[in-house]
């Protein structure tokens, strides 16, 4: 994809990959800690979106994410 954002006072374009990473809430400080332990940006983007679903899936979230 390509992102438009604004750095240090400049619109920036640059081509980019999304990642999206599924896990527990309970493990978002280790997950943090190692994107930014690997990413090449200084400031990369780290949002969480909290969900809702079936038990079958937030199950299967639970059991794999353990």
């Amino acid at each position: 994809m390509t992102s438009t954002y604004r750095w240090h006072g400049k619109t920036e374009r640059t081509k980019e990959f999304m990642r999206i990473i599924k896990t527990k809430r309970s493990l978002y400080n280790k997950a943090e800690k190692e994107i930014l332990e690997n990413h090449n940006y200084s400031l990369p983007q780290i949002t969480v979106i909290e969900i809702s679903g079936s038990k079958e899936y937030l199950g299967w979230i639970e059991k794999e994410a353990s």
